[in-house]
């Protein structure tokens, strides 16, 4: 057993450990330490763990909260050694040539830390396609002038300066795994196009043709044009924004777009202080013993000897060619209901949509017991802060719901109690999950997904935007590698239905059949 599987294993028990001098220290409740396998455990690796320790490699609280420690590269630093990277295992060698691979070299890098699970899916993708990115993220806005897009970019810029995962580029070649480096500045590529509709914008902005090099930071370029066939006064301007997946997922573009706002409006001094992603990424990491996530994952999986695939969509190395996309808006009454339901039985909003969705499945499968992915929050275990942190918290996993054997309240407080369970393991890998069930290596586990999330201003933005920045957003888009999605965004008022489905007219027909399940 590894230095870091004890510390995991340890963690999961609740053991705390700290140094007192040079000495160990190990505190638990009552009980756990008297198991002897443990204290041999304890005592064999007491040296590598007082020096993990001493090397501010780790450090336990017991409670399920891992703190990595601060980046050791001192400002300015010339050279970069291996002792200076805690969350990393490189060779002087491999730092070396990942040093002449960044602008401004050494003193241009404050930290080098490893992906965390969903990255390293998301690189995965990026990597087999040859064409396009499934996992570019697009937004293009108006602007109604030319001076309130360079304050829009100017703000984006400081937003980038504040957080670390702005600053981050992705790198795999010649190293044991895949690695994330920070660096200490990095300027947002804007490229200046020649006057374009919004049409034409839309067309050469689109992620299904393009890429951007993840080598390289900031891991986001701006596309800029002047408006032709405006037919407001003026000269307005067109932004298409390309943000890589990797760097941040929903709720931390919504955090960045709240930043550029403070920033354009005179507030900066108001934002909370930005929270190192790498802190999150030794919690997805430590937190929790491989072992914990494959039991779990067995005993769901366990008997699933089928995938589920509706209308036989099978293939998940999709590039978005072929996906066509709808929308519902459910609101008024039946919201009011759905809610009323959820809190009548104890349950949530969650629970209610995750059941109707795999209603759907069930009825374009044909089967009654059905897999799919569902995206996590991710950042309801990462300690302080993390409702605001940037970064990709996000994770998908299975979710295994079976539509026999229980009545509606019987299956949707079953849904609940998956959902609460499946929590436990927010942070682990896919492929992990995936080798736990009884299909072979070569086929798909599922190739549906839901993500469900809250979506509070969604909205009164538009109006806000308009009025506060001068920008009217004209298109938006993100993707997956899945042929089968349903997003499910939650304002409190209203749900919204968003289907992206491989097929002529399948995108519609799967709205209105999660319309009618819900």
């Amino acid at each position: 057993m590894s230095t870091a599987e004890l510390l995991r294993s340890l963690n999961a028990r609740g053991v705390a450990l700290s140094l007192k001098g040079d000495e160990l220290s190990v505190k638990a409740e009552e009980g756990v330490l008297d198991d002897q396998e443990l204290l041999t455990l304890l005592r064999q690796n007491k040296a590598a763990l007082i020096a993990a320790l001493k090397g501010g490699a780790i450090s336990m609280q017991g409670d399920g909260q891992v703190i990595a420690p601060p980046a050791a590269i001192p400002e300015g630093a010339t050279t970069i050694r291996p002792e200076m990277l805690p969350l990393v295992h490189l060779t002087q060698a491999q730092i070396d040539e990942l040093i002449g691979r960044i602008p401004g070299g050494a003193p241009n890098i404050q930290d080098i830390y490893p992906l965390a699970p969903l990255q390293e899916g998301m690189l995965f993708h990026h990597l087999m396609e040859e064409r396009g990115d499934v996992y570019l993220l697009r937004s293009v806005m108006r602007f109604r002038r030319r001076d309130q897009l360079d304050s829009y970019l100017s703000a984006l810029q400081r937003v980038i300066d504040r957080h670390d995962v702005l600053r981050s580029s992705v790198h795999w070649e010649s190293l044991p795994e895949p690695i994330q480096l920070v660096q200490r500045s990095a300027a947002l590529a804007v490229l200046e196009l020649p006057a374009m509709s919004r049409a034409e914008l839309v067309s050469q902005s689109d992620p299904r043709h393009l890429r951007l090099d993840v080598r390289q930071a900031p891991m986001l370029q701006a596309r800029i044009a002047r408006e032709l066939d405006a037919t407001s006064d003026g000269e307005p301007w067109l932004l298409a924004l390309l943000v890589q997946h990797l760097a941040i997922d929903h709720t931390a573009l919504d955090t960045v777009q709240q930043e550029i706002e403070a920033v354009m409006m005179g507030r900066e001094d108001l934002l909370a202080a930005p929270q190192p992603y790498r802190n999150y990424v030794a919690q997805t990491r430590l937190a929790m013993p491989r072992e914990a996530h494959e039991h779990f994952f067995r005993q769901m999986l366990a008997g699933i000897d089928e995938p589920t695939t509706p209308y036989g969509l099978d293939d998940v190395m999709g590039s978005g060619l072929g996906i066509e996309q709808a929308q519902r808006k459910i609101d008024g009454s039946l919201v009011s209901s759905l809610r009323g339901l959820a809190r009548a039985h104890g349950q949530s909003m969650a629970s209610v949509c995750h059941l109707a969705y795999a209603m759907v499945l069930g009825a374009l499968s044909g089967r009654e017991d059905v897999v799919f992915g569902t995206v996590m929050f991710g950042r309801m275990q990462a300690g302080p802060g993390a409702d605001r942190a940037l970064g990709l918290y996000i994770n998908t996993l299975p979710l295994r719901i079976r539509l026999t054997g229980k009545d509606a309240a019987g299956a949707l407080q079953q849904a609940h109690i998956d959902l609460a369970r499946l929590l436990q393991h927010e942070h682990a890998a896919l492929s992990l999950a995936k080798r736990c069930s009884e299909l072979p290596g070569d086929k798909v586990l599922f190739s549906a997904l839901l993500n469900y999330r809250h979506s509070q201003d969604i909205e009164t933005l538009p109006q806000r935007w308009s009025e506060e920045l001068g920008l009217e957003l004209v298109h938006s888009e993100e993707s997956s590698n899945y042929p089968f999605n349903m997003d499910v965004d939650d304002s409190g008022a209203s749900l919204i239905l968003t289907a992206q489905v491989a097929g002529r007219g399948r995108a519609q027909d799967v709205c209105a059949l999660m319309a009618q399940a819900l």
